[in-house]
């Protein structure tokens, strides 16, 4: 009986998406190349703003949070 993870099947499909992210990767360099920084903040201002409006003002970054997090689970 032949294993799952040795079918021609599976390694056609991991050699599929390994190719895809390959693409994918290659997509993502070029877009970030071609994006206008001063274009994109602009668009995102509205979104900036409105965060600043309804967000709750925090009176820590949650640093001391997260380390009690940490100390929770190691010990």
């Amino acid at each position: 009986m032949q294993d799952k993870a040795d079918s021609p099947e599976l390694k056609a499909w991991v050699a599929t998406w390994h190719a895809a992210g390959d693409a994918l990767a290659q997509v993502r360099r070029d877009e970030l190349r071609q994006l206008n920084t001063a274009q994109a903040l602009e668009q995102l201002a509205d979104a900036f703003e409105h965060a600043l409006r309804i967000a709750p003002i925090l009176r820590t970054s949650g640093l001391i949070d997260q380390q009690r997090w940490f100390r929770r689970l190691s010990s």
